[in-house]
């Protein structure tokens, strides 16, 4: 038995699905009149997927227009040589937060410690 906390869950993820991709509201309304529990459930299900297909497609394209010479992440990443500044914690590194901060990062040290690597799993 649904309780009308996931009923009223299921039925706002399915609104925010449709407004990602750009469905119209008809859709939702639908749902709510004319679904059964079971299908709202597999439509709200659906579009997740889709808009998960969506986001990693988006990853793929943007990482091949980037012409990157080989793939890299920050999993396994050892920073045994690297000096981060005090202003900068490995998670901000990581997570890439001082782009929206509109900040720079500069790279430098001796040929073999990551700077590469580094310069590649940020972007």
């Amino acid at each position: 038995m649904i309780t009308a906390k996931q009923q009223a869950e299921t039925d706002q993820a399915i609104v925010e699905a449709c407004k990602k991709l750009f469905f119209t509201t008809a859709i939702p309304e639908m749902c709510k009149t004319e679904g059964t529990p079971k299908q709202i459930e597999y439509l709200k299900d659906a579009l997740l997927r889709e808009l998960a297909r969506r986001e990693e497609n988006k990853k793929a394209r943007l990482i091949k227009r980037a012409h990157f010479p080989v793939y890299k992440a920050f999993d396994g990443y050892s920073y045994k040589q690297v000096q981060l500044p005090p202003a900068l914690t490995k998670e901000e590194l990581e997570n890439v937060s001082f782009i929206n901060q509109k900040q720079n990062l500069v790279l430098y040290g001796p040929v073999g410690v990551g700077k590469t690597h580094m310069a590649i799993a940020a972007g």
